[in-house]
């Protein structure tokens, strides 16, 4: 289980950086096209004083923030998710280890197992609430 949760933590992490650097990519491509409708501009404003030319900052402090905050967000619901799914794994050893002493002591040739089934669409980095089911 342990590997599991370390494998849900890589992939996690993975998916995080890949959407942090398509969300970068984006805005890259928002500011050159930004860039591009104004070159028209900046050939009528080069022959203004530089005083009043129009700057756009890349990268504002509140942009950071909010990036700030989204990055905390979903780390914390991660860790809370994983704290979850460690309590839920716990219990279920738990139920599976009393189901196979009771087995046993019925003399049944029975041996129940946990299985850690994640649905494919619960993996994504983008999603913010996670439904894991675990059955045993």
């Amino acid at each position: 289980m342990q590997n599991v949760v370390q494998v849900l933590e890589k992939q996690y992490l993975e998916e995080k950086h890949t959407a942090l650097e398509e969300q970068r990519m984006m805005y890259e491509r928002e500011l050159e096209s930004l860039r591009q409708q104004l070159s028209p501009e900046r050939t009528n404003q080069h022959q203004r004083s530089s005083s009043d030319r129009l700057t756009f900052p890349t990268h504002t402090p509140s942009h950071h923030s909010k990036i700030r905050f989204w990055t905390e967000e979903r780390d914390e619901l991660f860790r809370q998710s994983l704290s979850r799914l460690r309590e839920q794994v716990v219990k279920a050893n738990t139920l599976v280890r009393e189901a196979n002493f009771l087995a046993k002591e019925m003399n049944k040739l029975t041996d129940y197992q946990v299985t850690l089934q994640i649905p494919a669409a619960n993996l994504s980095a983008n999603r913010k609430v996670t439904n894991l089911c675990i059955h045993f």
